[in-house]
């Protein structure tokens, strides 16, 4: 290899760099998010929290709402495979379902969890073509779809709607964990949805 190539090959390619930049603002966006809301959180602050210049932001992203859409998309991704997660010690799907209340009840022990960004962004955002939205409804979609799954294979009556009200639970106990600060309300939501799935099962 010569001299210069093996300079060129310490030195970061211009789309590992955009890449990097572009996690950078991810990662400050979705912080400043969590903290202080979506309106509230100009694009000035996102890029001097970042530390690069504005057309960064717009080069990757086009505009803010579609830098929200990607954070929401971070938040979904990850959120899904933590739940893969909190399962993967399982193979009861029952069990299994009762593993994901479980999750959320830990995950709310903590003191400086904020609630679902998800959520958050819901409460901010109605136009249904925005990206936003467009962006949380695939986080249901993915959620809802790792319902389907579980509730099929434990071989449930009408898996497709008891997927739908499990869903709504999970959701209705991270709003209520969001308010009340504590993770009581992932055991009230885990004891709701094994009567669900025990009637459905029956």
């Amino acid at each position: 290899m010569s001299t210069e190539a093996t300079q060129n090959a310490h030195v970061p390619s211009q789309r590992t760099a955009r890449a990097s930049k572009r996690d950078l603002l991810i990662d400050c966006a979705y912080r400043l998010f969590a903290s202080d809301g979506f309106h509230a959180t100009g694009i000035d602050r996102i890029i001097d929290e970042a530390g690069v210049a504005k057309m960064t932001l717009y080069n990757n992203f086009g505009s803010k709402d579609q830098l929200i859409a990607q954070v929401l998309d971070h938040a979904s991704q990850g959120l899904l495979v933590t739940m893969r997660g909190w399962i993967a010690d399982s193979n009861d799907p029952f069990e299994q379902i009762m593993l994901l209340f479980d999750g959320l009840g830990a995950m709310f022990q903590n003191p400086d969890q904020c609630g679902c960004l998800i959520q958050a962004a819901a409460a901010e955002y109605s136009d249904p073509d925005s990206p936003v939205v467009l962006a949380i409804h695939a986080h249901h979609a993915r959620v809802r779809a790792l319902l389907v799954e579980l509730t099929a294979a434990a071989e449930c009556r009408d898996a497709d709607s008891l997927a739908s009200q499990i869903a709504l639970l999970l959701a209705g106990t991270q709003c209520a964990a969001r308010v009340q600060r504590c993770s009581a309300p992932a055991e009230q939501g885990k004891r709701a949805a094994a009567v669900l799935l025990e009637h459905a099962c029956a």
